[in-house]
């Protein structure tokens, strides 16, 4: 049975499909990702749910590939409004490492390898890398728009991603020490502190989506 976070969540999701269309639609080509970010999770958590009342057990699997999608999309969204051309470059290489990466560990998932968290290591490796490059992002967002920073679509999702994957990583950390100590503290713990930050995250990027639609005249550079 779905509790209520997950109406929530799932209402977030097709929200965030909504406005994210709509600003592609006005013109703004890179909310395409966004987009197919909100479509690819919510498909995601709608395997997962069946997986799980299926008793599959291969979303350790899953969610490396899913880290990888994830990794790429945020970056090629964010990666096409840098001024220079080197910091671009590097998240661009970056997308190709981490995507090498998440296959290395979503192969020793499948192997069998339990001797380390392999999902725990590459979320936190994306949340690390996404963290610097939306901090780099935030401080450097277009000051010829003649707007409140809070009212630039950069702005909302940037503080999402920061303060989700500043969150993330700090739970990630603990994570598998709790796991030993106690599995279902754990599970319940990893829980509470992750429904919330998922919330901000998503609220974050309708917010900047809905900034994006309703300021568009205001942006300067074309996306």
């Amino acid at each position: 049975m779905l509790t209520p976070f997950f109406y929530l969540y799932f209402t977030l999701l097709l929200s965030g499909i909504l406005f994210a269309g709509l600003a592609y639609r006005l013109g703004e080509k890179r909310f395409m990702l966004m987009l197919i970010l909100f479509a690819a999770t919510l498909l995601f958590e709608i395997l997962q749910l069946v997986l799980v009342h299926c008793q599959i057990t291969c979303l350790d699997f899953l969610y490396n590939l899913f880290s990888c999608n994830e990794y790429a999309l945020f970056c090629f969204f964010i990666m096409r409004t840098f001024t220079r051309t080197s910091v671009e470059r590097m998240v661009a290489g970056s997308v190709f490492l981490f995507g090498i990466v998440s296959l290395a560990a979503a192969g020793l998932v499948v192997s069998g390898n339990q001797n380390f968290n392999w999902v725990a290591w590459n979320i936190n490796l994306e949340g690390f890398l996404l963290f610097m490059i939306y901090a780099y992002a935030l401080f450097n967002i277009d000051d010829k728009v003649p707007l409140p920073i809070y009212r630039h679509p950069d702005f909302w999702i940037a503080v999402g991603i920061l303060i989700f994957h500043g969150g993330v990583f700090v739970v990630m950390g603990l994570y598998p020490v709790l796991l030993h100590i106690d599995p279902g503290a754990a599970a319940a713990a990893y829980g509470s502190i992750m429904k919330p930050l998922n919330i901000i995250l998503y609220l974050c990027i309708i917010g900047g989506c809905i900034n994006c639609i309703t300021n568009r005249k205001y942006l300067i550079r074309s996306n």
